[in-house]
């Protein structure tokens, strides 16, 4: 994986997070691929723990972009980036996630590294 290939797959994830596209946010993962987010939260797999978890997030996620690079090493990657969503309020969320990417380009494991701290209201 180089930073073009994990740059493509970060952009086209928030891009179907504001869409409010589902299906192109799933497609992006392998089927037995974990979500963990926030860290410390207990890991989701599957498409189905997935599916439930992501049909929250683009019901609610209006805008995203990124806030740096990626970083990428071997076939892992981070990346700095905020949301902004409309959890009961509209709120700003920074986060930095970190993505384990297969073979075939799909991601197997994604972890979120955020907390109350990087939440602000709108």
């Amino acid at each position: 994986m180089n930073n073009s290939q994990a740059t493509a797959i970060i952009d086209e994830y928030l891009e179907a997070l504001v869409a409010g596209d589902l299906d192109r946010v799933l497609a992006l993962y392998a089927d037995d691929a974990t979500v963990e987010d926030p860290v410390g939260s207990p890991p989701l797999q599957g498409r189905e723990a997935l599916s439930a978890f992501y049909q929250v997030a683009v019901d609610s996620v209006s805008a995203a972009h990124t806030l740096g690079p990626v970083r990428c090493a071997g076939n892992e990657f981070t990346v700095p980036f905020a949301i902004e969503a409309s959890l009961g309020a509209k709120v700003a969320i920074e986060i930095i996630d970190h993505f384990v990417v297969n073979e075939a380009g799909k991601i197997t494991a994604m972890r979120a590294f955020w907390s109350k701290e990087n939440v602000r209201p709108l």
